[in-house]
């Protein structure tokens, strides 16, 4: 899984821009490789997509889930190979080292409840974005999201007051909206733990 699905697409039209900016387009093979069956997991993005690939003459190859590289070439695990002098590739996903030394996350994710974020069996842990087992994609935007959730889940707490629930409905993230002067309070007067990955 990718940690933000659009990332890929966007650093190979970054990248077929610079070149065509430098005169360099012309002499090389763009490939967009993608695990998914179309270039973007969600059906609207892949059909807009799609024909802006074709259109600026990059190639792309879906259903290829890397297995291996090895020198000059990237082999999926279907056996399929892609020959190339530069790959480059997002690497897999998976917690950090740190929550996983913690105990964290027995199943590979750390597992929340989805109308709070608070981790299963820690009442005083919460854990957000990509770090999560709900089923939501991997992205900035939905850590952004979890950040609402959870400081609508927190703040009644901090305020002595008990939390208005669910916050986070399905694999929609609802914003939270606090008033101004109960942010402060959000996460004051206890010493509460988020989990994130830029933050262990």
């Amino acid at each position: 899984m990718h940690k933000c699905p659009p990332a890929p697409l966007e650093f190979v039209l970054l990248l077929d821009d610079d070149l065509r900016r430098r005169g360099l387009r012309g002499r090389v093979d763009l490939h967009f490789i993608s695990p998914f069956p179309e270039v973007f997991p969600g059906k609207k993005v892949a059909r807009l997509m799609a024909p802006l690939l074709d259109a600026r003459g990059i190639r792309v190859i879906t259903d290829f889930t890397v297995k291996e590289m090895s020198p000059g070439t990237v082999r999926a695990h279907d056996g399929r190979e892609v020959r190339c002098e530069l790959a480059v590739l997002v690497p897999p996903h998976r917690v950090t080292p740190a929550i996983e030394a913690a105990g964290l996350a027995p199943g590979g994710w750390v597992p929340v409840d989805p109308r709070t974020l608070r981790v299963a069996g820690q009442p005083r842990i919460f854990a957000l974005g990509d770090t999560t087992d709900l089923p939501m994609p991997k992205t900035g935007a939905v850590a952004h999201f979890h950040a609402g959730a959870s400081i609508a889940a927190l703040a009644p707490r901090a305020l002595g007051e008990s939390a208005a629930q669910p916050v986070l409905l399905g694999h929609n993230p609802v914003r939270a909206i606090l008033r101004p002067e109960q942010m402060p309070y959000a996460i004051s007067g206890e010493r509460l733990i988020f989990l994130t990955p830029a933050l262990v």
